[in-house]
């Protein structure tokens, strides 16, 4: 792939690499992290190209990175340009106003005052088990995908998933979920 930017904007050799190399290992990534928060291929499709002109602009930080950090980071990028995107179409200045759903046969069933319960729930959890779920539950990414995405090893996730549900299901209860 050769990229090229408007308004005369180019960039070294060692930063065409270096784009290359993070286009080929993390833009399927990327893309099914846009999907599955968007919905729509489309607009996932241009999440991807705007998340890469903003990860331009920081070549220089990223090269600093180890390559759990760099997933993380590339996922995050791609998450808020997701959010301001979702934003933008629904007009609402605070990414908790958004009436994001998670796409599990469970939450399917819930109304949307339960789903909005839920996922007050679920960010309220601490960042190491709320990380973990996001990727790995909402997200769908494997094990090891989750594991790279977050500079952790596979069990370390498994445990993390497992003590989050754990912590959800009992948050949940307070919340008069009820589980059989």
């Amino acid at each position: 792939m050769l990229f090229r930017f408007p308004f005369g904007l180019s960039l070294s050799v060692k930063h065409q690499d270096m784009l290359q190399k993070l286009y080929t290992e993390y833009a399927s990534f990327m893309l099914r992290a846009a999907q599955s928060i968007l919905k729509d291929d489309h607009k996932a499709d241009d999440a991807l190209s705007e998340s890469f002109v903003r990860i331009v602009a920081n070549l220089d930080t990223i090269s600093h990175l180890s390559q759990g950090q760099i997933k993380k980071y590339m996922l995050i990028v791609m998450k808020n340009v997701c959010f301001n995107m979702l934003r933008k179409e629904k007009g609402i200045e605070n990414i908790d106003d958004l009436n994001l759903s998670v796409t599990s046969p469970e939450n399917e069933v819930l109304s949307r005052d339960g789903e909005n319960r839920v996922l007050a729930v679920v960010k309220a959890l601490p960042d190491i088990y709320r990380d973990a779920i996001y990727l790995n539950l909402i997200l769908g990414l494997s094990t090891k995908e989750t594991a790279e995405s977050l500079g952790i090893n596979n069990e370390n996730v498994r445990k993390r998933v497992w003590r989050g549900k754990k912590m959800l299901k009992e948050m949940l209860k307070k919340e008069g979920f009820s589980y059989e």
